[in-house]
C-alpha cells in the first residue's frame, strides 16, 4: 500500500490544470489516462501535453494510471481540508470511494518514466515513442501500445495508397517508406 495526503484546495488547483489540458486534447476526454507517480514527498500527475507536481505527505513509491476526469470528479466530491489517496493493487481509494487503476510498485524503475506527448498528439508522435527509448512495459502501462499499433497500421495503409497513386511515375514503395520514416523519426 502506498498513499499520499494533500490539502484539498492545493490538490484541486493542480487537478484543474490537468482538466484544462484534457479539454485541449482532441482525443475523447473521458478516455484520457492520468498517470500518477508517487515518490518521496512528491506526487506527479501527467496527461498528454501536461505534467504537474504537488508536494504531499507520502508513504511509499508507486505509479498508478486512472481515468483523469473520473479521478478529478471524485476528488471534487470529497469534503474536508485534507484528502488521502491510497493506492493498492489494481485500485485507488479516495476517501470512501475506490476505483480501478493500473498500478505498479517500484521494485525497479522499469516503468518509472512519464511518457512525453504533446496535447494534440498525432500518429507520428506515437510512432516516435518507440525510438525515444521508452520500453514496451512503459508504453503498455500508459495504455499506448494499442494506439501505437493502430498508428503503424495507418502508416502502412497510407504508404500503400500513396504507392498505388505514384507507382506510374517510377516511385517505389521503399522510397516512400524511407522518406516518410525519415520525416517521422528525424524530429
Amino acid at each position: 500500500m502506498v498513499s499520499f495526503k494533500s490539502n484539498q484546495k492545493k490538490l484541486l488547483q493542480t487537478l484543474k490544470l490537468i482538466k484544462a489540458a484534457i479539454r485541449c486534447n482532441k482525443v475523447a476526454a473521458q478516455k484520457i489516462i492520468c498517470d500518477i507517480t508517487v515518490t518521496d514527498g512528491l506526487v506527479q500527475f501527467a496527461v498528454p501535453g501536461a505534467i504537474f507536481t504537488l508536494e504531499s505527505k507520502t508513504i511509499g513509491t508507486t505509479k498508478a494510471a486512472v481515468y483523469a476526469l473520473h479521478f478529478i470528479e471524485i476528488v471534487k466530491a470529497e469534503k474536508g481540508p485534507d484528502i488521502e489517496v491510497i493506492i493498492n493493487d489494481s485500485k485507488v481509494t479516495i476517501g470512501k470511494i475506490t476505483i480501478p487503476a493500473k498500478t505498479t510498485f517500484f521494485e525497479n524503475d522499469q516503468i518509472l518514466r512519464t511518457i512525453q506527448l504533446p496535447i494534440n498528439y498525432t500518429d507520428a508522435d506515437l510512432l516516435r515513442l518507440s525510438s525515444e527509448g521508452y520500453t514496451w512495459s512503459e508504453l503498455d502501462f500508459n495504455n499506448l501500445t494499442k494506439s501505437i499499433l493502430m498508428a503503424e497500421e495507418t502508416l502502412k495503409r497510407n504508404l500503400a495508397l500513396a504507392y498505388n497513386n505514384l507507382k506510374i511515375y517510377g516511385v517505389s514503395y521503399q522510397e516512400l517508406e524511407t522518406i516518410t520514416k525519415k520525416k517521422i523519426f528525424d524530429k
